[in-house]
């Protein structure tokens, strides 16, 4: 009887623990989550450690390329040309090897420019975080080499221009205070030549407040008449000198030009004035304006005892006529050697000083040269010694067409070589001793085709950014045409 009632009990209490489970009776299971076992997910954002170039970084290499050091291993598939930007306008394709993305621009950088990198928030980590923030950087470009041309004008440094319907060529050129650009030359008129001046805008367009279309031709007499040379006064008035046939040979021959273009009458009555040194040919080819307004022209003179040319200067008043405290009369000539010697350019200096350069013929080729004159026109012995010097370069025959001094007093003197095959625009530049100055051009001289023939370099002038601007000619078989090219300092 004691079993029976054990085993009731029993039987009672699973009952009741049956149906106090809320569960109908059924045997439950267990599926909550087991204890952490120990790891954890990734979940922190990555960041740029290091970026080449550096941030405000200036100098850089136009062919450089941009790097950027992450703080872990990142995904390669978001390191794309739409998370790495340089300035949203450089094309380039990016890389990643390591911890580190690249991007290589698909060509060189502009000079002298500032751009900004940015790797933006779609680049991730292999657990998929993004950087927390976009990290861009800043970097500057360094400026070109010295005597490379300026794209800025008429976008590749380089124009040509026709005056009239044959021959056009410049031989002079003088910047205006606002930046405007004064060529000079001769053009054929049908008949013979004529003095010829164009004026540009400073990004290399023909100004049209200059005689209308930005061009303006003289005739002296009936024969022919070539500007060579051209400079700006103070008061913004245009002189140019060149040569004019009097019938039976040729002198120098000055015009000056109101700013609007038309002749100034003020100069010798006409706008115009011719001077003779001997009894053959004289021909300007140089001119300058010193502090004090007076006018100095170059060239050459003929030379009755030798038969050759030698240096010609000459120096004027304001209103035309010659100054006599220049060499007694107004008038110097300057010998080289025992062949010719013809001044093409001339400028003054800071301390008024009279530079002119042009060519020497030694007997077998023609050679830079230059002389430097004190203000009453005696030569000046501190410049090379004896107030001359000659300069060779190219395979043969060298000549100077024009001249200008920097700000530091250095002297370029410009014009042309020849390479064995054809000719170049030729540059050469002076320490204030006449020597060379070994940090232009690598050896203080340096060459540039225009075009695929004869190209003449006849004027140079220096910018208020320092900026080289040389203008002359190309000649290729056809007619020629005007060219002028600029260079960094």
């Amino acid at each position: 009887m004691k079993t029976i009632k054990f085993l009731l009990v029993v039987l009672f209490s699973f009952a009741v623990a049956a149906c106090g489970s809320g569960n109908g009776g059924r045997a439950t299971i267990d599926t909550t989550t087991p204890p952490d076992s120990g790891t954890t997910s990734d979940t922190t954002a990555p960041t740029v450690l290091s970026t080449s170039p550096a941030n405000n970084a200036t100098g850089v290499a136009t062919n450089t390329v941009l790097t950027a050091a992450f703080s872990e291993t990142m995904n390669a598939a978001t390191l794309t040309k739409a998370t790495f930007i340089l300035d949203n306008r450089v094309t380039g394709t990016v890389t990643y090897i390591g911890t580190t993305a690249t991007f290589t621009p698909t060509s060189n950088l502009a000079y002298s420019t500032t751009y900004t990198a940015t790797i933006t928030t779609g680049a991730k980590d292999t657990a998929g975080n993004a950087l927390a923030a976009n990290r861009t950087w800043t970097f500057t470009t360094a400026p070109p080499p010295a005597g490379s041309l300026d794209t800025s004008f008429d976008t590749d440094g380089k124009l040509t221009t026709a005056i009239g319907t044959d021959d056009d060529s410049a031989r002079a050129i003088a910047i205006q205070s606002d930046g405007k650009i004064v060529a000079a030359g001769y053009s054929w008129n049908g008949t013979d030549y004529d003095f010829a001046l164009a004026r540009y805008n400073t990004d290399g367009s023909l100004d049209t407040s200059f005689d209308t279309d930005g061009k303006v031709t003289t005739a002296f007499g009936t024969g022919d008449d070539s500007a060579r040379a051209i400079a700006i006064q103070s008061d913004g008035k245009i002189v140019a000198a060149g040569y004019s046939w009097n019938g039976t040979d040729y002198d120098f021959a000055l015009a000056r030009y109101n700013t609007d273009g038309s002749l100034d009458a003020s100069f010798d009555t006409d706008g115009k004035v011719t001077t003779a040194f001997g009894t053959m040919n004289d021909i300007a080819v140089a001119i300058a304006i010193q502090s004090d307004g007076k006018i100095v022209a170059a060239g050459s003179s003929w030379n009755d005892a030798n038969q050759y040319y030698d240096f010609a200067l000459a120096r004027y008043n304001t209103d035309g006529s010659l100054d006599t405290s220049f060499d007694t009369d107004g008038k110097l000539t300057t010998a080289f050697g025992s062949f010719n010697d013809e001044a093409y350019a001339i400028a003054i200096q800071s301390d008024g000083k009279i530079v002119a350069a042009g060519y020497s013929s030694n007997g077998a080729n023609d050679d830079f040269a230059l002389a430097r004159y004190n203000t009453d026109g005696s030569l000046d012995t501190s410049f090379d010694a004896d107030g001359k010097l000659t300069t060779a370069i190219g395979a043969s025959n060298a000549q100077a067409y024009a001249i200008a001094i920097q700000s530091d007093d250095k002297i370029v003197a410009a014009g042309y070589s020849s390479n064995g095959a054809n000719l170049d625009f030729t540059l050469a530049r002076y320490n204030t001793d006449g020597s060379l100055d070994t940090s232009f051009g690598a050896d203080g001289k340096l060459t540039t085709a225009i075009g695929t023939s004869y190209d003449f370099t006849t004027a140079i002038a220096i910018q208020s950014d320092g900026k080289i601007v040389a203008a002359g000619y190309l000649s290729y078989g056809a007619p020629n045409d005007f060219a002028l090219a600029r260079y960094w300092p």
